[in-house]
């Protein structure tokens, strides 16, 4: 009677852990409208939203993602004109970070520039509040020269999982690819 009951609760755990397998498994997305790829757990869910701007509306296409406490997103908008002849490159991300630090009543606790082939880009980490609940997050802002495009990741936790969620991190942004890179 001991081992039927020992062989249910193996059972148990592995039908636990490959459910818990499945829902983290990363898989690659590639939109085709987007020209990028990026590793992602779980289901993505997409999002197209009409943004208004001072250069006119555009079209933003979020990716989105949870997985094991963390919350991602990849995503891009073409710009009816080209930014970086209109404006400093420095200022376009300047704006970008200031208009999403203020979504989350967030502060800038590193920031630095990265580059993804010859593209130039900027990784932000912050601190900030979502849905009342803090928030550690990093941001990655890449602007494509002469398609007008800016690329945008991010991966976001709870502070207490931080460093549970580093390696998640860094394979996510790690993965993400701009092609014809």
């Amino acid at each position: 009677m001991e081992i039927k009951k020992l062989i249910g609760a193996i059972i148990g755990l592995v039908a636990l852990g490959i459910g818990t397998l499945y829902v983290q498994s990363w898989k690659k997305l590639a939109p085709k409208e987007g020209r990028f790829s990026v590793r992602m757990p779980g289901i993505t869910h997409h999002e197209g939203q009409t943004q208004s701007t001072p250069a006119g509306p555009v079209a933003l296409h979020l990716w989105q993602s949870q997985a094991g406490g963390v919350e991602y997103f990849s995503g891009y908008i073409d710009f009816p004109m080209n930014l970086a002849e209109e404006r400093d490159l420095n200022e376009i991300y300047n704006l970008f970070r200031d208009g999403a630090l203020s979504k989350i009543n967030g502060q800038v606790k590193s920031e630095y520039s990265v580059t993804l082939g010859s593209h130039y880009g900027r990784e932000i980490t912050c601190a900030g509040r979502h849905e009342g609940e803090s928030r550690h997050a990093v941001l990655r802002l890449y602007l494509v020269q002469g398609v007008n495009r800016f690329y945008m990741l991010g991966a976001a936790c709870l502070p207490e999982r931080e460093q549970a969620a580093a390696k998640d991190f860094t394979r996510f942004f790690d993965s993400f690819d701009i092609q014809g890179n």
